[in-house]
C-alpha cells in the first residue's frame, strides 16, 4: 500500500512540473516567448512547492529550504535551456539527442539535489539520479511530439507522459518502500 501511495505521490508531483514544461513548449513553438517563460517559471515555482509539501508523505522528512530553492533555480535553468533546445530546427536538435539532453538534465538535477542536502551520496541518491535521468529522457522524446499539435491535445497526452514517467522513476525510486 505504501508504494501505490508514494506512486501516486509522485504523479501529483509529475504532474506539477511536466505540464507548465509541456504548455512552456508549445508556447515556444507558437512564438509566444513572454507565455512560455511565465509557464516555465511558474512551473518551476509551482513543481518545487508540490515536492516541498509531497515527499515528507513519502519519506518521512521534510527537504532543508536549501533543496527547495536548488529545486526552484535548477528547474527554471533547464527549461530556459531545454526548450529552446527542443524548438531549434537543426539536425542535431533530434530524438536521439533528446535522450542524451534528457538523461543528463534529470539525472544532474537529482545530483544537484543530493549535493543540496550536504550529506554523502549514497546508493539511494545514485538510484535517484539513473530514475530521474531516465523519466527526464522519456519526457524529452515524448515532448517533442506534442509541441506541433493543439494545446489541449498536448497537454492531456502530457498525462500518459507523466503516468508512465512516474511509474519508471518509481519501480527505481520507491521499491524499497516495498520491504517495509
Amino acid at each position: 500500500m505504501k508504494f501505490i501511495i508514494a506512486t501516486l505521490l509522485e504523479f501529483v508531483e509529475n504532474t506539477a512540473l511536466v505540464l507548465p514544461f509541456v504548455a512552456a513548449t508549445w508556447f515556444w513553438a507558437q512564438h509566444s516567448r513572454g507565455k512560455s517563460i511565465l509557464c516555465m517559471m511558474s512551473g518551476a515555482l509551482v513543481g518545487s512547492l508540490t515536492i516541498r509539501l509531497l515527499e515528507p508523505l513519502v519519506i518521512g522528512e521534510v527537504e532543508t529550504i536549501g533543496v527547495t530553492l536548488v529545486n526552484i533555480a535548477s528547474i527554471a535553468l533547464l527549461e530556459l535551456i531545454i526548450i529552446p533546445y527542443l524548438g531549434a530546427n537543426a539536425s542535431w536538435s533530434n530524438t536521439k539527442t533528446d535522450w542524451l539532453i534528457g538523461g543528463l538534465a534529470g539525472g544532474g538535477l537529482a545530483l544537484a539535489q543530493s549535493l543540496a542536502e550536504a550529506e554523502p551520496l549514497g546508493i539511494g541518491d545514485i538510484v535517484h539520479i539513473i530514475a530521474l535521468g531516465a523519466g527526464s529522457a522519456l519526457v524529452l522524446t515524448s515532448v517533442r511530439s506534442l509541441k506541433g499539435k493543439s494545446l489541449r491535445h498536448a497537454l492531456e497526452w502530457s498525462l500518459l507522459i507523466v503516468l508512465v514517467m512516474t511509474l519508471a522513476i518509481s519501480l527505481l525510486d520507491y521499491t524499497w518502500v516495498l520491504f517495509q
